[in-house]
């Protein structure tokens, strides 16, 4: 969660968002290469990643 919440803060930008994390830009891909795959999604889509960024963003209101 924080590694794809990061990612939408940084408008999809690897190295910022590494930045933001602490860690390594490759980590940072592995990560998103990870979640994209148990997630079945393409975070290359803009569909994808508006799914996925809606899903965040309802998650507190959801509990």
């Amino acid at each position: 969660m924080v590694t794809l919440e990061a990612f939408f803060e940084c408008h999809g930008n690897l190295s910022q968002t590494a930045a933001q994390l602490h860690i390594h830009r490759n980590t940072l891909t592995y990560r998103l290469e990870r979640i994209a795959e148990i997630a079945q999604l393409d975070l290359n889509d803009a569909d994808a990643r508006f799914s996925l960024q809606l899903a965040l963003k309802l998650q507190p209101i959801m509990k």
